[in-house]
């Protein structure tokens, strides 16, 4: 059972005074305010020693003679003492005081924030201290910069992998690393992609393109990979491998569910997605199978069937996309939001408010209805008409932002998707003699 620590009156007052000034060494004199105000010297000299042997104060570490020393007293800079003193104004119902003092600015720049985060997480669940704790901790200097350089870590682990296999070297990542990004979880998103996206993103972009450069995979996936770790940074890649998030718990969902939408161009980046997919889909399933020892005949029934749940992904993709497109309309507003599925509704959360934007029968109906694939014919006058897809499992169906962004969104058919699929695979086998050759040649 977790300890408490509710402090004497004066030591509470000399912890008030560390808290609002913290520094390396005191003195007496630095708490003389408390004994005009309150109290005698002995009283002080009683309390600065409890505080020394809560070991928050530590033996100074200087040279000189012992007389010297014993006025002085060390703030102790290890979690432990963090701990302490975080429990005593915790116990006193003065968390947010605590968290948004210059003693837990002061100690951020000597603590790992991973160690910190331990600490505080069971006072997180209080939505106000979340909201406080987020400010104040997420958009520190010393912890952007810790972000900073456990993203370069991250990046340079990714660059000296010497596997070429993506779950391999997802598994030989130092767990240590990836816990900076699995505890961003617990603060409320905005603060916390932010985060992300001003210190991860671009050093893990860049293993990515590491990976890409040498050919371990390729630049459809690169291109997927990195609108992903945009738009869904805190269950991307390396937190999840890529076959998980390419195919569960459907094929596909990636490109409509998970989504932080925290500015206006991050809508084109949320079609970067699904483009990403569309537009090199022979590319995402050769990563999927190349190491399938798959007959022609298989190989085209996985293919039908991929493009099958691509075109029910792409429908739910358009559903939500047309939800949240009369919210990109003004430039001065405020663009928040997430997008996830929870059991069978599609909900959009305003970030700022804090609450669905759709009635519950519209969330329910964006995945019930396009549970086949549909096409949207326009009938001009921001009207559409939704119609059942035919022959869904014989092309790919584009999303209608596709067309807006002005790019390519003409259909890819079963027979492009499928011969381009064999002459990469083909080629795989031609380069790496594998055990699963001889299966394929002869399949």
């Amino acid at each position: 059972m977790e300890k408490i620590y509710n402090y004497p009156l004066n030591v509470q007052r000399c912890l008030d005074i560390i808290i609002q000034n913290p520094k390396t060494m005191y003195r007496y004199e630095d708490f003389t305010s408390i004994r005009e105000k309150y109290t005698t010297y002995t009283r002080i000299m009683e309390a600065l020693n409890f505080i020394k042997e809560e070991k928050i104060f530590r033996e100074p570490r200087l040279l000189g003679q012992a007389r010297a020393k014993s006025n002085l007293y060390e703030l102790s800079d290890t979690i432990t003492a963090f701990r302490k003193i975080f429990q005593n104004y915790r116990s006193r119902k003065e968390t947010e005081k605590f968290l948004g003092s210059n003693y837990t600015r002061f100690m951020l720049d000597r603590i790992n924030f991973t160690k910190v985060h331990k600490v505080i997480i069971g006072d997180l669940n209080d939505p106000k201290i979340k909201e406080m704790a987020s400010k104040s901790l997420l958009n520190d200097v010393s912890i952007i910069e810790e972000y900073k350089k456990s993203g370069d870590m991250l990046r340079r682990e990714m660059s000296l992998a010497c596997s070429d296999d993506l779950t391999t070297i997802k598994l030989s990542m130092k767990s240590e690393l990836a816990e900076y990004i699995k505890i961003l979880n617990d603060y409320n998103p905005i603060d916390a992609i932010s985060l992300y996206r001003k210190t991860f993103h671009m050093a893990i972009l860049g293993g990515y393109e590491n990976l890409a450069s040498r050919g371990i995979i390729s630049g459809g996936l690169l291109s997927f990979m990195a609108f992903d770790t945009y738009l869904s940074p805190l269950t991307s890649f390396p937190i999840r491998d890529i076959r998980s998030l390419l195919l569960l718990p459907i094929p596909f969902q990636r490109i409509y569910e998970d989504i932080y939408l925290l500015d206006h161009d991050a809508f084109e980046v949320l079609s970067g997605r699904s483009g990403a997919i569309y537009y090199h889909f022979s590319e995402i399933l050769f990563e999927l199978v190349k190491d399938e020892p798959f007959s022609l005949r298989q190989f085209k029934a996985f293919t039908k069937h991929m493009i099958f749940y691509w075109n029910v992904a792409s429908t739910r993709f358009d559903l939500v996309c047309n939800k949240l497109a009369p919210f990109y309309k003004n430039d001065n507003t405020l663009c928040y939001f997430n997008v996830i599925i929870r059991g069978d509704k599609i909900i959009i959360i305003d970030l700022i408010k804090k609450e669905t934007m759709l009635a519950l029968s519209i969330e329910e109906e964006m995945l019930s209805m396009s549970s086949n694939p549909r096409t949207f014919k326009d009938l001009g006058k921001s009207d559409m008409r939704i119609e059942m897809m035919i022959n869904a499992f014989d092309y790919l169906r584009p999303c209608l932002t596709f067309r807006d962004m002005g790019w390519r969104s003409e259909v890819i058919t079963l027979d492009a998707i499928f011969t381009d699929l064999i002459k990469k695979i083909q080629k795989y086998i031609d380069e790496n003699v594998s055990e699963y050759s001889e299966k394929w040649l002869n399949s």
